[in-house]
């Protein structure tokens, strides 16, 4: 496990062995986790289904989520739940992983997963805000030429009338002209 190198919190009662990991802080409760949270901002979240539904917790985490919007949850609930009860977790929450025990066998190879879905989604989010800026400049050069047509339009329109004037007065000395000869 040392291999993964970020700081990772862990809610819940999850393998003694997990605490002993540099980087990953381990707790019992959310409410023990707050500052660890607030302080490390740690890319990955392992909590149980009861934290999850805490009340107080979802509103923490849905603020917190704002604040890292490339967080990811790794979910451990009961077997007996429903899937569709699943889904719609996961489409409140931020979860990569469901397991269905807190000393998984395969949990490294699942928190490994999970920090390249973390690693995505900051290269996804990064790439929406590329695109954002680049859309606002794009908006910014359109307006910006669109200025320039109108201008040089009204001075082509003014140069017309100008020639249009010219040739009137021409025609009309050409007239006279004309008329004297």
């Amino acid at each position: 496990m040392s291999a993964l190198s970020s700081s990772l919190t862990f809610i819940g009662p999850w393998p003694e062995h997990l605490s002993r990991v540099s980087g990953f802080h381990v707790f019992n409760r959310w409410s023990d986790a707050q500052n660890s949270l607030i302080k490390f901002q740690p890319p990955i979240i392992g909590l149980g289904l009861t934290t999850l539904l805490e009340k107080g917790f979802q509103k923490f985490l849905q603020e917190f989520s704002q604040k890292n919007p490339n967080l990811v949850l790794v979910l451990v609930a009961p077997q007996e739940i429903p899937v569709k009860d699943l889904a719609l977790l996961r489409r409140q929450y931020p979860i990569a992983y469901t397991l269905h025990q807190f000393d998984d066998p395969q949990l490294q190879t699942i928190l490994h997963q999970a920090m390249e879905i973390h690693r995505w989604k900051g290269h996804f989010n990064e790439l929406r805000r590329m695109r954002e800026n680049h859309s606002d400049r794009l908006g910014k050069v359109q307006a910006e030429l669109k200025n320039r047509i109108e201008k040089r339009e009204l001075t082509l329109i003014a140069s017309r009338d100008k020639v249009v004037e010219q040739n009137r007065w021409t025609e009309s000395q050409s007239q006279v002209i004309a008329a004297a000869v």
